[in-house]
């Protein structure tokens, strides 16, 4: 493991260092992936396309968890980078300029670098709104330009269960929890309109992805199917991306364990406004169970 250096001396390096190559080669010796650094470079290389409310922590977690892959979260998030993996500052001003300014020398120095031998497959996770991003829109583009590098789509069906999940985590500030927590956010009222908006901006995000892959090789699934069928949908990414299968271990628990018409105080007045929509197969019995 890198003995950590004394902050002083760090901050003088990264002072005079800058963003040149050196500076960069300097930085992806300093902050390395704890357990499983190393020199392999010939493993698979993998990107999860996804959406906020969509389960992307739950599978990009499972993925983590895997002997022989290791998965970042949101590294190109807006704010600054997500690693989500030990040895990783998220907030490091360093790494973030490098991120930044050099995406491209930010993914082949600190995420496809080299790794341990039991490693096999390496990816992050990445939404709509970091692939259009100005900063990376280049660098997003040309990796699903390369056919070397798997894709998993991950969407979810249910855009009102997506919408509900939205809402709960921007008013409680809670956007994860872990498995066996058994809190259960109090119902809460939605209205129709901004509902509405917030399908529909859903529904254009999910486009966004979809247009872009439709000539491409990549595993599609959703949410439900995960949650319903670890064994045949996780089974299947491990497959895609050369993976021994292993059953699916989830870090995270489920925000919501009761049905959306229970989770909803105004649930029926929602159900009403969308009759006759497309939306209406949200509220479906189907639809509209725990998952």
């Amino acid at each position: 493991m890198t003995t950590p250096m004394p902050k002083n001396l760090l901050s003088r390096i990264k002072h005079a260092a800058g963003l040149n190559e050196a500076a960069i080669a300097l930085a992806s010796r300093l902050y390395v992936p704890a357990g499983i650094h190393g020199d392999k470079r010939d493993y698979q290389r993998f990107m999860v396309l996804s959406y906020k409310r969509s389960g992307s922590t739950m599978l990009t977690s499972a993925l983590k968890k895997h002997s022989r892959a290791h998965c970042f979260g949101e590294v190109f998030n807006r704010a600054h980078a997500m690693a989500w993996t030990e040895g990783y500052d998220n907030t490091n001003s360093w790494l973030n300029a490098i991120r930044n300014h050099r995406p491209e020398q930010f993914l082949s120095q600190f995420i496809f670098r080299g790794y341990a031998p039991t490693v096999d497959a390496v990816g992050f996770k990445i939404f709509p709104e970091h692939a259009q991003d100005a900063r990376f829109r280049a660098t997003f583009d040309e990796l699903l330009a390369d056919p070397d590098v798997k894709v998993i789509h991950l969407v979810r069906q249910n855009k009102l269960a997506m919408y509900l999940s939205l809402v709960q985590a921007q008013r409680s500030g809670v956007w994860a929890v872990s498995r066996g927590d058994t809190a259960q956010p109090s119902a809460v009222t939605i209205d129709p309109t901004q509902c509405a908006q917030g399908f529909s901006a859903l529904e254009a995000e999910e486009d966004f992805f979809r247009e872009r892959l439709a000539s491409r090789d990549h595993f599609a699934v959703s949410y439900e199917q995960l949650v319903q069928d670890p064994d045949t949908y996780f089974g299947g990414i491990q497959q895609h991306l050369g993976l021994p299968v292993e059953p699916m271990q989830r870090a995270t628990g489920r925000q919501r364990t009761v049905p959306l018409r229970d989770a909803i105080a105004n649930f029926a007045e929602l159900e009403m406004h969308f009759t006759g929509t497309p939306a209406s197969a949200y509220f479906s019995d189907e639809s509209n169970r725990d998952t």
